[in-house]
């Protein structure tokens, strides 16, 4: 063995859903390794556990999670797209308006736009 704990199947759900609670801070950048070191698992482990409770992997969770709050944000206030992706955890804006556009098909002015059209 090499240090790392066996996990019990029993378990493992709730290890998942602890990860997904521990991620919910989308400013924050928490690797693989730093999770799996916090929970005494292995990564591979941990990656396992996440995806049996969410259905899908670590990235694609934090990356909906993040353009869903940035989409919410974009409609409900007048932070500009640079306050917005930064609240969501993107340092570079022109990386978080490309993921974006790539989750919702439009740019954040664009999807601002449509939602303040929707509402009057």
């Amino acid at each position: 063995m090499n240090g790392i704990p066996v996990i019990s199947v029993h378990s493992a759900p709730r290890i998942g859903r602890k990860i997904g609670t521990k991620l919910i801070g989308i400013t924050t950048h928490h690797p693989a390794w730093e999770l799996a070191e916090e929970f005494s698992i292995s990564e591979t482990s941990l990656k396992n556990y996440f995806r049996g409770v969410y259905g899908q992997n670590v990235s694609v969770y934090l990356r909906e999670i993040r353009m869903n709050k940035a989409g919410e944000l974009l409609a409900t206030t007048r932070l500009s797209v640079a306050e917005i992706a930064e609240q969501v955890g993107y340092l570079n804006q022109s990386k978080f308006a490309s993921v974006f556009k790539k989750q919702f098909g439009v740019s954040p002015l664009e999807y601002r736009r449509s939602r303040h059209l929707e509402k009057k």
